[in-house]
Parts: structure tokens; C-alpha cells; sequence
């Protein structure tokens, strides 16, 4: 998993908020000015791309769900950065 930048961040959140979302319903609970619909339908590809959400096409649209719970989503980035340091380290695990 990839870090995210503020506006995935904040499409995450409001995901977590709904549950499983379209698109519009995303965008109705992201700050004002909001993003237009199709960057922020570029930013749920994204966060698919990721494997922080899983998109479930219905009819024409696609409906997103969070894999990543807040907890999961926080602490995933920094157990990479323990595990290059260590790895690095060649395993020792103390600095040099």
C-alpha cells in the first residue's frame, strides 16, 4: 500500500463514514469547495489502485467500499518504514 495524498485521504474518510458509496454520495461529504466529480472519480480509481477500496460495478456506475479500516489505513504505512529499516540494517535491527 502506497501512502495517500490529502484528497484520497479525505475521500477514505468519507467512505468510512457511508460504508459502500457511489461516487455522488462521496461527494456530498467532502469539504466545500468539493472537487469536481471526475477527479474525484479519479482519486477512488486511485485508491483502488492502492487496495484501499474495492469498487463493485452496478449497471453503469461503481459503488466503492473501504478495505482499510482507520487503524489499518494509519499504522500500514509505518510498519513499511519499520520493515525497510530493519531489512536495510541487514537485520540486525539496531541503527548504524
Amino acid at each position: 500500500m502506497e501512502r495517500l495524498t490529502q484528497p484520497e485521504e479525505d475521500a477514505l474518510r468519507a467512505l468510512w463514514h457511508t460504508g459502500p458509496a457511489f461516487v455522488k454520495d462521496v461527494l456530498a461529504l467532502l469539504p466545500t469547495p468539493p472537487p469536481p466529480y471526475t477527479t474525484l472519480a479519479s482519486t477512488l480509481r486511485n485508491l483502488e489502485r492502492k487496495q484501499y477500496v474495492q469498487a463493485e460495478k452496478l449497471g453503469n456506475s461503481f459503488r466503492y467500499a473501504a478495505l482499510a479500516g482507520r487503524a489499518g489505513a494509519r499504522a500500514f504505512p509505518r510498519l513499511v518504514q519499520g520493515a525497510r529499516f530493519f531489512l536495510c540494517q541487514g537485520g540486525k535491527g539496531e541503527r548504524r
